[in-house]
């Protein structure tokens, strides 16, 4: 026979781990999961949403797109409620049914945003949001470089002074992009002899990474205490690193930049569809849209955002810049399976 103690710290355990089992769900249901890059969205703006909609914002953060990726591809797209997703990886969650499709409906400040944006996402075009945009190219210390860059290749074919000094992405599609650029061929190549041979000038290139990744955006970073004086940045890092030291400038090389944007999904595993919908259309709102598009330095695609935002930040070349240097930069493509296998074993060799 079992003692009535016994019997009582039985019945304890099974409850224990029924709480266990539903803890998932409990959290789940406090929280709004939000994954996306640290320090992008403006905080003041966050807390204005949670008073509205009396929630919390639960924040979990990629410190890389290939990171972001393998993530998902561990968790098959679960865990987040909402996700920034970089515009080359929307179909591709789509197709994997990691997103859940979003109607006018659903986020109604859609109708704000440059029809651009949403055309270049094709039959994915219903699944993301466009939230800001930006461009990629060399962010340096005049102190250091008083010359400047004119060319991919001076960074990635650079003086022996910036031995140790360079900072790239620690994303390889995009080094790869940077790599052909400077060769004068379209980031998007798929050749894969001439992407070996992209690899391999990377490669050539690594006693001069101090690191591959990306920036912090205070007084600590390296670009700014001078640990590093050259590399690739995205343009509204850049400028908020100006704010801490006047000698950090910013070029895109004469070869064009490489164009990014960032979209807001729902993710389909989502339990909490309708405050992520919620989320989502209220950072379209246009004055929350020029909030965050200030808080970033980057430009946004909600036209009527603009209305809100100040002259300074819309004719500032390096959060807009001009027609001709946008028709010389690209956004990157799909590229077939074969040449991206070969991408992600560079990237094997010169970051992990």
């Amino acid at each position: 026979m079992t003692s009535p103690g016994m019997r009582y710290l039985r019945r304890c355990g099974m409850l224990a781990a029924l709480l266990l089992s539903a803890l998932p769900g409990l959290l789940r249901a406090e929280h709004l999961k939000v994954y996306t890059w640290p320090d992008y969205i403006a905080p003041e703006i966050v807390s204005e949403f949670e008073r509205l909609h009396d929630t919390t914002v639960e924040f979990s953060y990629f410190d890389s797109d290939e990171a972001r990726d393998q993530e998902l591809a561990i968790t098959n797209g679960r865990g987040h409620d909402v996700l920034l997703v970089n515009r080359l990886q929307v179909s591709k969650y789509v197709r994997r049914g990691w997103l859940h499709p979003l109607s006018a409906d659903d986020v109604p400040n859609r109708r704000h945003i440059d029809k651009r944006w949403s055309d270049t996402l094709g039959d994915a075009s219903h699944y993301a949001v466009a939230n800001l945009w930006g461009t990629v190219g060399i962010g340096y210390r005049q102190d250091h470089v008083p010359a400047g860059f004119r060319s991919w290749n001076e960074l990635l074919q650079p003086d022996k002074r910036l031995r140790n000094r360079l900072s790239l992405p620690a994303y390889t599609r995009e080094l790869i992009a940077m790599s052909m650029k400077a060769d004068g061929l379209s980031a998007n190549t798929s050749d894969e002899a001439m992407i070996i041979e992209a690899g391999r000038k990377l490669r050539e290139l690594k006693p001069f990474v101090r690191y591959y990744g990306y920036p912090m955006l205070d007084e600590s970073s390296d670009l700014v205490t001078g640990k590093v004086w050259a590399g690739a940045f995205y343009n509204g890092d850049v400028l908020r690193l100006q704010a801490f030291d006047e000698n950090i400038r910013f070029v895109i090389p004469e070869e064009g930049g490489i164009i990014w944007a960032g979209y807001l999904a729902v993710a389909q595993s989502s339990d909490r569809t309708s405050q992520a919908f919620a989320f989502i259309d209220f950072l379209n709102e246009p004055r929350i849209a020029a909030r965050q598009a200030e808080y970033a330095n980057l430009a946004t695609p909600n036209t009527a955002a603009r209305a809100y935002l100040p002259q300074e930040h819309l004719e500032h070349p390096t959060i807009y810049p001009d027609q001709e240097v946008m028709e010389r930069s690209e956004f990157l493509e799909s590229l077939p399976p074969r040449s991206q296998k070969q991408i992600n074993i560079i990237g094997t060799q010169l970051i992990y």
